[in-house]
């Protein structure tokens, strides 16, 4: 599972910054952990598996950031080929998460309905931002007008490609991870 993204070389001993996707997690020292480019990010392999691994020699909190130091890399010429690589590591290796916080890899197929009970679809990405994470949501069917999701006559659904969805505490009204069903209320405007 994917658990945050290298940012830059920071210092001059090829140490480098690191964007976790979940600040509360902290990698240990000597844990290997996989790694992707963007462009890979779509695959279906573990990285892990496939060999691309590295190993975290150290590791130092940095305001809302990390720092690695991995083993092999010790100049920022050499750590530079490391950015916007995403870092994977094996589930096993990830402790609980607090109340109210879920890993990507638990949401990821997870079907989501409106409050009035509408399937909008399933959670096939969760983007990572700034401000809050924005669930990425395909193929969704939403009832035009005032219809129900109904497939006959004029009032059929109009099909969406995809739905974005911003995670915000007055957004997800449930989330139930056991049963792979979450329910939001959507934002006015967000289909249109």
């Amino acid at each position: 599972m994917s658990v945050g993204r290298i940012l830059k070389p920071y210092g001059l001993k090829g140490d480098v910054k690191f964007k976790p996707f979940y600040p509360e997690f902290m990698l240990p020292e000597d844990l290997p952990v996989g790694f992707k480019s963007l462009a890979d990010r779509e695959e279906a392999d573990n990285p892990r598996e496939t060999g691309r691994l590295l190993t975290v020699r150290s590791v130092k909190s940095y305001n809302q950031a990390w720092v690695f130091r991995f083993e092999g890399f010790d100049s920022p010429e050499a750590v530079s080929r490391l950015t916007n690589l995403d870092l994977w590591i094996d589930r096993d290796d990830f402790p609980p998460l607090p109340e109210g916080k879920y890993l990507d890899a638990d949401l990821i197929g997870c079907l989501v309905d409106d409050e009035k009970g509408v399937e909008l679809g399933k959670i096939t990405a969760v983007i990572h931002t700034g401000a809050n994470d924005i669930w990425e949501v395909t193929p969704a069917v939403v009832p035009t007008d005032d219809t129900e999701n109904t497939t006959e006559g004029t009032d059929a659904p109009k099909r969406v490609e995809e739905v974005l969805i911003p995670v915000l505490d007055h957004v997800v009204l449930s989330v139930d991870i056991d049963n792979e069903r979450i329910t939001v209320t959507l934002p006015e405007g967000l289909l249109d």
